[in-house]
């Protein structure tokens, strides 16, 4: 099980700023290691889909993906949330329904 937890502090409310990424060399270890472990659940998706993401093509699971890590590594809504009880796995888990984060909290929490 992999989790992820997310920065107390906000620190963008808008888009993702024309900035250079915080710790690139760390964005694209968590991206790499990510998509490592996606890509075989990606493969056979239209044979055994993961139930969260069933309604998704392949396609939209790699896209979301990208567009969800970003915004997880930018702290933007919805990953802005700040987490309740120190308890990170309730706080992913109420990510995985979510349109806008369901591939990278399905993903973190399994």
């Amino acid at each position: 099980m992999v989790i992820i937890i997310q920065p107390l502090q906000s620190r963008n409310n808008g888009s993702v700023p024309n900035k250079p990424l915080p710790y690139p060399a760390a964005h694209k270890r968590v991206k790499d290691f990510l998509k490592a472990m996606l890509h075989p659940e990606v493969e056979r998706h239209e044979t055994h889909p993961i139930l969260a993401l069933k309604q998704l093509t392949a396609a939209q699971i790699v896209d979301g993906l990208r567009v969800q890590l970003d915004a997880f590594w930018w702290n933007k809504w919805p990953f802005d949330q700040q987490v309740e009880n120190n308890d990170a796995l309730s706080w992913w888990e109420s990510l995985r329904c979510h349109t806008h984060a369901r591939v990278l909290a399905v993903r973190t929490v399994s």
